[in-house]
């Protein structure tokens, strides 16, 4: 129940948004594991979600990031309010060929600011 109110929160707050701020990066390690799978998928972090993932865990709602980032994600995504990081482009057509358009430091990664 209490998880259910929170998706209705996320939801409540997401439709009174523009844009999220923070900081989006591209997790080139979570790609390069997903890239062995049928499908892989698009692997993203944001420092706003972390934060209120965070404080969902910390209030005892979900008990991992992964639980809490269902409880906030969806409400965002259908206010098509995910952030996206400028000038990356991930191709995933060749499951072995994951391009993260950070040339040889893959795993270093970058950010970039949605203000």
């Amino acid at each position: 129940c209490v998880q259910e109110l929170t998706s209705i929160f996320m939801l409540a707050i997401a439709s009174n948004l523009e844009k999220v701020g923070g900081t989006t990066k591209f997790s080139a390690e979570v790609a390069m594991m997903e890239s062995e799978m049928q499908q892989p998928q698009r692997s993203w972090t944001n420092s706003v979600f972390t934060a209120i993932a965070n404080e969902i865990v910390n209030a005892g709602i979900a008990r991992d990031l992964t639980e809490a980032f269902v409880l906030v994600v969806p409400a965002f995504s259908h206010h098509d309010l995910l952030p996206r990081e400028e000038g990356v482009d991930v191709n995933f057509d060749d499951p072995h060929d994951v391009d993260t358009g950070y040339g040889q430091s893959a795993g270093e990664g970058s950010s970039s600011t949605a203000r």
